[in-house]
């Protein structure tokens, strides 16, 4: 059996690390799906919730290979793959959230975005996993609409950004937090209106102060707890909270008040809503093509770009994972494999 170098996780926990092995086999593409032979991969939060056993849903908590967001070329195609070729390069999605972290990686053949020549693989990190994630967010998920208001809470992240642009390009106003005010500038660069940094103001304050006391209609939420029922408080009437559930640290680990929820969502007429992003675009659905085909022409054009924070070299894979965990960069953190 052929072997290859992978990132390797015995058993997920808060304490596992992620270490190279040189004996991983290499996998084999089934009916519809195609093998990546990898170029880099991207590292997101949803990873690091995997490797400590936290990610909501089946996923493998023992012996796997951790990562979902990659870059590479078509290696081999599986039975009944036509739309793709050999030497191909794509970007794409693992579906569950794990294998990326390879020398090659099998995906779904729905999940493969092609990629043009003009568009560099660490600009491709934008296309498809947070960029789908976030146009997803704001166009199927809500409607989203020109001269509508968008709260983003963690803004300087790879879907906040991603969402940023996207909502400034179809029209929309965009106000997010920042955990530091040392965040705060790259979202001004990439859109944003209004940054508020929660360790200098209080959001709800801040935000109810610049819309007048108007609200936002959409507010995107990946904590949870404290916060997002925080967060109910500057909405405006028939607005949206989607709450994507991909952080689960500090503060926002804090139980809900589910009747005290309630009692706000009813007072304004509100709504929050749980969102999954392989529910909402399956592989190779109608929203997942809509998706792509709008984020590849916003790449091209430069309407939509990506921001790379630190590459490292496959062996720093941990040393990847402790960058993201403590909390101080901005945009993306990708592994050259």
């Amino acid at each position: 059996m052929n072997m290859m170098r992978a990132a390797f996780v015995d058993k997920a926990s808060r304490t596992a690390k992620v270490v190279i092995r040189e004996d991983v086999p290499k996998p084999t593409p089934g009916p519809g799906e195609v093998l990546i032979k990898n170029q880099c991969v991207a590292l997101n939060w949803a990873d690091v919730m995997v490797v400590r056993g936290e990610y909501p849903g089946q996923v493998p908590t023992e012996n796997f290979v951790p990562g979902a967001e990659l870059m590479g070329t078509v290696e081999e195609l599986g039975e009944g793959v036509d739309h793709l070729e050999i030497g191909q390069r794509i970007a794409g999605v693992c579906y569950p959230v794990v294998g990326a972290f390879a020398e090659y990686s099998v995906l779904e053949a729905g999940r493969a975005v092609p990629m043009p020549d003009s568009i560099p693989y660490d600009t491709a990190t934008v296309s498809s996993g947070v960029g789908i994630t976030a146009y997803q967010l704001l166009f199927t998920a809500h409607n989203l609409q020109a001269g509508q208001t968008v709260f983003i809470h963690d803004i300087s992240g790879g879907v906040g950004l991603a969402a940023t642009q996207l909502a400034v390009d179809a029209g929309a106003t965009v106000i997010g937090t920042v955990a530091t005010k040392e965040k705060a500038e790259v979202a001004y660069e990439f859109g944003a209106t209004k940054v508020i940094s929660r360790d200098q103001e209080d959001f709800v304050e801040a935000t109810k102060a610049f819309t007048n006391d108007k609200g936002v209609d959409l507010l995107i939420d990946p904590y949870g707890g404290s916060i997002l029922s925080r967060s109910i408080d500057i909405m405006a009437t028939m607005g949206k909270i989607i709450n994507i559930n991909i952080n689960n640290s500090g503060d926002e680990q804090q139980t809900l008040n589910l009747d005290e929820v309630m009692f706000k969502l009813y007072e304004r007429s509100t709504s929050i809503q749980c969102f999954d992003v392989f529910h909402i675009a399956p592989a190779g659905s109608e929203n997942w093509n809509r998706a792509s085909k709008h984020i590849i022409e916003r790449l091209c054009d430069g309407r939509l770009r990506s921001l790379i924070a630190e590459e490292f070299e496959f062996e720093q894979v941990q040393n990847m994972f402790d960058t993201l965990i403590k909390g101080e960069i901005n945009g993306k953190l990708l592994l050259k494999i």
